[in-house]
């Protein structure tokens, strides 16, 4: 739980790249996984929501590159300050 609220800590205050961005938020699915694990495995639960979250991490993590290279290949950088969200 320690490492969820220190990922979330480096999402708030570290924001300038688009990759880092990414990557925290794969370690904080990362951590969750783990506690799911954890959980079904101390409660003696089936494991199917494991292999749910596992397909689902895949899934975000495909289309976070994907967008995150369609972003560089259109701007030619990963600054979130460049970004105009008006």
């Amino acid at each position: 739980m320690f490492m969820f609220f220190v990922l979330m800590f480096y999402l708030v205050f570290f924001y300038n790249h688009i990759f880092m961005i990414l990557i925290i938020i794969e370690m904080i699915m990362l951590t969750l996984l783990m506690n799911l694990f954890y959980c079904l495995v101390f409660n003696n639960m089936y494991m199917y929501m494991f292999i749910y979250m596992l397909v689902l991490m895949v899934c975000e993590a495909v289309l976070g590159l994907s967008l995150l290279i369609l972003l560089i290949r259109s701007e030619g950088n990963d600054y979130l300050s460049y970004l105009n969200m008006n």
